[in-house]
């Protein structure tokens, strides 16, 4: 891939590529977006320093960021974010193989707006080939009379996979750009099968010169075995003299954070609905569980009710479990020791379970989770407004897991949104119709 065609690439992304020098903060390098988001002219981006653009604090601040990527001796992200009249922009911040600063710059007003606090907004950056380490944007070229991917590195440790390993090789070697084993085949394997079919009819549509551009944003499982979501941008750079396609390049950018924070604001909204509406609790907790095992096709949730008597927990919701698994547990008293939930309603405080096989808190427990094929269990109190315990948000995996981060906000964002329609709709009522389906000693 040349340098004009990585710059075209550049040009198709939604936020701001840059490089600039060090110490004094001039473009070396940068996208079409990066000009139009900072309300620059050509000349004008060519000769201005990028601290010139903020005044006082503001620029010693990013002043004080560079020098801090710049004095980092390995890959360090910092962040930059800053009001620009209505609108809300973050700078995402590494230094280069080539001691430059390389910049992206997003437009997160919304998510801003949505979350009401810090939302970080990571989008992946490439700039140019001496800068590819430094940034997380995998780039590919396909080749479709050839069946043909080739991918960067990034490509590859960008989904969690391993580029060096000679029993777990993804491409045939480690240059630059090299040969994916098993090229669309291998693509496919690890794309969730609910996104594959819509995807492949996306690239069809544009190698048949039906779109300008191929853009398409689907979810990847990871070497980690965690679902990310990717967005996808390419476009045919090279045809045959029958006008078929014979080269497409483009990106994948990692947009799970992004993702993630729209769908707790649409989850949220649809429980708003579904409160306003009058809907029982039970349907209310199952649209909140839904939700988070479509967008994590490995999680299987549940949410148990504590009883009046703040001592058995009762099922609320957990279709994706099987029968006999939610029979045995409702009606469990509480109490430490007591498998994830029954800990974490116990002493209050999330309850993390990697190998229910394993872990003391699952001794009495363990032989049923295996036979309902659960390996895994984090379990987050659903509190009150006071802070009071009224039951418990589980994710339960089918391999031995540890979550990350990203699946930390999703357990707790979720409880809150329990938290929500439990107390909207009124507990009492709601166990009364559990106890009715469910019935304990």
């Amino acid at each position: 891939m040349t340098e004009v065609e990585l710059v075209k690439i550049f040009n198709l992304q939604p936020f701001g590529i840059a490089e600039l020098t060090p110490l004094e903060g001039k473009y070396i390098f940068y996208n079409e977006q990066e000009r139009i988001l900072r309300r620059l002219s050509v000349s004008e981006i060519q000769s201005v320093s990028i601290f010139d653009l903020f005044s006082g604090d503001e620029s010693e601040k990013l002043r004080t960021i560079f020098k801090k990527c710049v004095a980092s001796s390995a890959v360090q992200e910092c962040f930059f974010k800053y009001n620009s009249e209505r609108n809300t922009f973050q700078m995402r911040l590494v230094k280069g193989d080539n001691g430059n600063i390389v910049s992206s710059l997003t437009d997160i007003s919304n998510l801003h707006h949505l979350e009401g606090q810090q939302l970080i907004h990571k989008e992946n950056i490439k700039c140019l080939s001496d800068a590819v380490s430094g940034v997380n944007i995998g780039c590919w070229d396909y080749y479709p009379q050839e069946d043909r991917i080739i991918a960067n590195e990034t490509w590859v440790i960008q989904k969690k996979y391993k580029d060096e390993d000679e029993d777990e090789d993804f491409r045939l070697n480690t240059e630059l750009f090299s040969d994916v084993i098993d090229g669309p085949t291998n693509w496919a394997s690890i794309a969730t099968p609910g996104d594959l079919e819509a995807t492949n009819k996306l690239i069809e549509k544009h190698l048949s010169k039906e779109t300008d551009v191929y853009d398409a944003k689907f979810r990847m499982k990871c070497g980690d075995n965690q679902w990310r979501w990717v967005h996808d941008l390419g476009r045919v750079s090279l045809c045959d003299e029958n006008g078929l396609a014979i080269r497409m390049n483009g990106v994948h950018a990692d947009i799970t954070e992004r993702k993630q924070a729209e769908l707790r604001e649409k989850s949220r909204t649809h429980v708003l609905e579904l409160i306003t509406k009058g809907e029982p609790l039970p349907v209310i907790l199952a649209a909140i569980v839904k939700v988070v095992e479509q967008d994590n096709p490995a999680m299987l949730c549940s949410v148990l009710l504590l009883d009046d008597k703040g001592k058995h927990l009762l099922s609320g919701t957990a279709s994706s479990l099987p029968d006999f698994y939610n029979e045995a547990i409702h009606g469990i008293e509480i109490g430490e020791g007591v498998g994830s939930c029954g800990t974490a309603a116990f002493i209050n405080q999330r309850v993390i379970v990697d190998d229910i096989q394993t872990h003391p808190y699952w001794v009495a427990y363990k032989e049923i989770a295996k036979e309902a094929g659960l390996a895994a269990c984090w379990s987050e109190p659903i509190r009150s407004t006071k802070g009071k315990v009224l039951g418990t948000f589980a994710i339960y995996h089918r391999n031995i897991n540890h979550p990350t981060e990203a699946d930390l906000a999703v357990i707790e964002q979720t409880a809150n949104m329990a938290s929500i329609a439990i107390e909207k709709t009124g507990r009492r009522k709601a166990k009364t119709r559990c106890q009715r389906v469910h019935p304990y000693p």
